[in-house]
């Protein structure tokens, strides 16, 4: 991955640490939803996405690492508190399709925010 040299390498940081940031979030979320969530397929599924996030953390933070020699300053991202993490917050009971439909939906916000990121830097 090149990034478009029309931007600066501070601006270059901000973006992957703010994809960091997002698939931490992302990873926390299905993390504790495995804790609370009885039904054995929902778990698994919201276990291999943690897993899957956790994966993405991985990857980005090498990348990063690759390309500025330096961890990655990542803050708590920006946006929104996800909609996952306030029913957990609240302890309201939400049956398994109600969260994979959640869960869905958050995701359909990172790849929102990743077509952003790349249409900003020029990555195609």
């Amino acid at each position: 991955m090149e990034f478009n040299s029309n931007i600066s390498v501070k601006d270059e940081q901000h973006l992957l640490e703010k994809a960091i940031a997002s698939e931490v979030l992302a990873f926390q979320n299905y993390s504790n939803l495995t804790k609370i969530v009885v039904d054995p397929k929902s778990k698994e599924r919201l276990l291999h996405l943690a897993n899957d996030e956790e994966s993405h953390v991985l990857a980005l933070t090498s990348k990063y690492r690759k390309l500025f020699d330096q961890n990655p300053q990542t803050p708590s991202p920006k946006r929104p508190e996800s909609i996952l993490s306030r029913k957990l917050k609240e302890h309201i009971s939400l049956d398994a399709k109600k969260i994979i439909k959640l869960a869905i939906s958050e995701e359909e916000e990172a790849i929102k925010m990743y077509n952003f990121a790349a249409q900003q830097t020029g990555i195609e």
